[in-house]
């Protein structure tokens, strides 16, 4: 490319004509820019380059790379960005400005330069326009002849024009010589000067007396912060128009994700850079060198605009970043708060977090199963079939045909009594969560256990005196130490299960023989005086004894407890088993024992814990201890007549029915 023709391309550039030369070279042409202001040049000076090189065949990023380098922390950065250019051996350097063609003539003899300066004579950047010399060649913007041209011009718009007064780069003075001896020479009656000082000149009010000011780009920081309210009203306007450039406002460019990764480094300061193809949305780099998108946006009806982030670059894409921007102004277009929006979103999250069956059911079992009499049977239904099926879905969702396809597959399973425990545990958590949580209606409404298991029948297994001996031989010997004594308590004493599993030593006077159970441990939420006979005083006289429970210091397995106690059953009866009986049916053959003893029936149901009935229960208040003693060891000598008959005499069987 010709020397000319390049110069000629670089010139085209809008507000600031450039010149370079390039080498036609088999690897892509570099052209380093080297700026000397603390921010990129002005897009459409950029977009003018470009569309210069474009002309002649040399798109950017394709056949030609541009890097630019600003002077971010000043001026005292440009020897660092001209050494940085060489180190990246560009074909060509592009500095602007008085100070920056020297400073790359400092950092490189070889690399072409191409500068553009208010005088580039006048600068001592070449020694003539002629014959630059050396690697420097470029142009200049004020010349004798063009600012003498200028005074002309402004002599026609202000005819009373006398006095102007030229705010100058001092390192220039030279050539405002040549220009006021040139301008003095073709106005004739206009005289050109320079203040000794110019902030001076600023802050003191001169302006009042001057009908114009000429500025250099270098006098326009001063003219900037101290000028603009002093002047009168018609120079304010002239001074605006002729010497002062307008305030920079917002940087807009074409987002592209090159920039944006230009844009990812550190820096002195924040940068925003507004999109030119969506209204509203643009992107934020920090000083760390993080470039986040947002998006700005006066929604309607409001007085105040919203910015609201919509996220970090890379991790969202340019296209993503667009797309959620366009409809975020669309909906501050037509009147709505994103932020209001999201606010509600997160609360409506929240309340769903808490309020899923998971979350509700742990609070059911904190709240109000803890305090129950069978609150660990509970807790382990509850999660072990309703949790662990719907834990995580909202409590509101649960269907009433999800429920009875709950209980259909445990009945399949062959486990009715666990799917009505499983309903009737559901059917009360629902009953407690429905005001709490707001619900409109229970999935459990309406559906009954009889319905859909079929209709409860009572147990009829009483246990035979000859099975009663084989249950006691079975819990002989150290083999049943683990559940002979609370089997045989059991038996003798007709407690639930419970209620003697969990009973501490504190509950138990052998002294007295008095086993006092708690309302908080009883079904009928009453104390129960458990009158004990010799033989229950005895076993528990055998227990070691200490501040826990009665049995083994802990809580009992029952399930481990029963199996021990069948298998052992089995191997005493030569291999063959009972009928199948549970621990419960202990408790009912106490009871009808009783009645086969000619035990009166309020007093054998005071002895297993049940209330009075009816007007007996308000009116008779009467402990009966008594009477409820003698059943107790009455039973247990019809146990040890069972289990050891004296010699000589037949137990008698009952009659068939």
């Amino acid at each position: 490319m010709k020397r000319r023709q390049f110069i000629t391309l670089l010139g085209g550039a809008a507000a600031w004509p450039l010149a370079a030369r390039a080498q036609q070279v088999e690897s892509t042409p570099r052209i380093g820019l080297l700026w000397p202001g603390d921010a990129p040049p002005a897009s459409p000076r950029m977009e003018s380059f470009r569309q210069g090189l474009c002309a002649l065949g040399f798109v950017d990023g394709q056949n030609v790379a541009i890097e630019l380098r600003y002077a971010q922390r000043g001026p005292q950065q440009l020897p660092e960005l001209a050494a940085e250019l060489v180190r990246l051996k560009v074909d060509v350097i592009f500095a602007s400005g008085d100070f920056a063609p020297k400073v790359a003539q400092q950092a490189t003899e070889t690399i072409p330069i191409v500068a553009i300066s208010d005088d580039i004579l006048g600068a001592r950047i070449v020694a003539s326009l002629s014959r630059p010399g050396g690697n420097t060649t470029g142009l200049t913007i004020l010349s004798p002849e063009l600012s003498a041209k200028r005074l002309e011009v402004l002599r026609d718009i202000i005819p009373a024009l006398s006095r102007v007064t030229a705010l100058w780069d001092p390192t220039t003075g030279a050539s405002l010589v040549r220009t006021a001896t040139g301008c003095n020479a073709a106005s004739p009656g206009v005289t050109l000067r320079r203040p000794s000082r110019q902030k001076t000149l600023v802050r003191s009010g001169i302006y009042r007396h001057l009908s114009v000011i000429w500025r250099n780009p270098v006098s326009s920081r001063v003219i900037r912060r101290g000028a603009t309210t002093v002047l009168p009203r018609r120079q304010r306007r002239i001074h605006r128009y002729h010497a002062l450039p307008r305030k920079r406002g917002p940087m807009k460019r074409a987002l592209s994700d090159r920039l944006l990764r230009s844009l990812a480094r550190p820096r002195t300061a924040p940068q925003e850079i507004w999109d030119q193809q969506l209204r509203g949305f643009g992107c934020r780099a920090s000083k760390q060198g993080v470039v986040s998108f947002f998006a700005m946006r006066r929604p309607r009806g409001s007085a105040k605009s919203i910015r609201i982030k919509v996220g970090d670059f890379p991790a969202m894409s340019l296209v993503d970043a667009r797309q959620r921007a366009r409809a975020l102004l669309t909906e501050m277009q037509d009147g709505g708060d994103p932020r209001a929006r999201k606010a509600e979103e997160t609360r409506l999250a929240a309340v769903e977090r808490a309020s899923t069956f998971g979350t509700v059911a742990e609070a059911f079992i904190t709240r109000h199963v803890a305090s129950k009499r069978a609150a660990r049977e509970i807790e382990r239904l509850v999660r072990r079939e309703l949790i662990s099926r719907w834990g995580e879905r909202p409590i509101a969702s649960i269907a009433r045909a999800e429920v009875i396809a709950m209980i259909d597959e445990i009945v399949d399973r062959g486990h009715p009594e666990a799917a009505r425990q499983t309903l009737t545990y559901l059917r009360r958590l629902f009953g407690w969560a429905v005001p709490r949580y707001d619900l409109q209606s229970a999935p459990t409404d309406h559906l009954k256990g009889k319905d859909l298991i079929g209709a409860k029948k009572p147990r009829q297994r009483v246990l035979s005196d000859s099975e009663i001996a084989l249950i006691w031989r079975a819990t002989e010997g150290p083999e049943a130490a683990y559940y002979g004594p609370f089997i045989r308590l059991l038996l003798l004493l007709g407690a639930r299960r419970s209620e003697l599993g969990r009973a501490p030593w504190s509950e138990f006077d052998l002294d007295a023989a008095l086993w006092t159970i708690p309302p908080g441990r009883m079904k009928s939420d009453e104390s129960h005086a458990v009158l004990l006979p010799p033989a229950a005083v005895e076993i528990l006289r055998a227990l070691p004894q200490g501040k826990g429970y009665v049995l083994n210091g802990a809580q009992i397995h029952y399930v481990r407890a029963k199996d021990r106690l069948d298998a052992r059953m089995t191997r005493l009866n030569g291999g063959k088993a009972i009928p199948h009986w549970t621990l419960h049916d202990l408790r009912r053959t106490f009871r009808t024992g009783l009645s086969r003893l000619s035990i009166a029936p309020h007093i054998a149901e005071l002895c297993i814990g049940h209330r009075q009935q009816g007007l007996h229960r308000i009116y008779d208040l009467h402990k009966f201890d008594a009477e409820k003693r003698h059943a107790f060891e009455a039973w247990a000598a019809h146990v040890k007549r069972v289990v050891a008959p004296p010699e000589g005499r037949v137990v008698p069987l009952r009659p068939a029915r």
